[in-house]
């Protein structure tokens, strides 16, 4: 468990570290820059999830099929709120700076598909 938690962590702080980068080659300010905490807030909602099921997983429902449909709606709940509660910390300072976040790709291919469109 400890090893998986611990590889778990790591990812998604390489992740968050790649993705912070990005958020200062934006131009966001290094104390306003949230994907940093964004991507260390996963492996500790992933953690409690776990930890959760663990706990519940035989008081849910009697019936087979019953305990996996309840598990899965509130595994689908779960995701949605944690998401709405995690994502602004990330999102929010980038849409405050104005820029279109798709110019610091290396290739567009979005602007292709929109300029085909207004041409027809």
């Amino acid at each position: 468990m400890v090893s998986r938690y611990m590889r778990l962590s790591v990812a998604f702080l390489i992740s968050g570290l790649i993705h912070h980068s990005s958020d200062l080659a934006m131009g966001i300010p290094r104390a306003e820059a949230g994907s940093l905490r964004f991507f260390l807030l996963q492996p500790l909602g992933i953690m409690l999830e776990d930890g959760v099921q663990m706990l519940t997983g035989s008081i849910l429902s009697t019936s087979h099929l019953g305990r996996v449909r309840t598990r899965q709606i509130i595994g689908y709940a779960w995701v949605m709120v944690f998401l709405v509660w995690t994502t602004p910390t990330w999102f929010y300072p980038q849409q405050r700076t104005g820029l279109d976040p798709t110019d610091l790709l290396p290739f567009h291919l979005i602007q292709p598909v929109l300029v085909h469109i207004r041409n027809h």
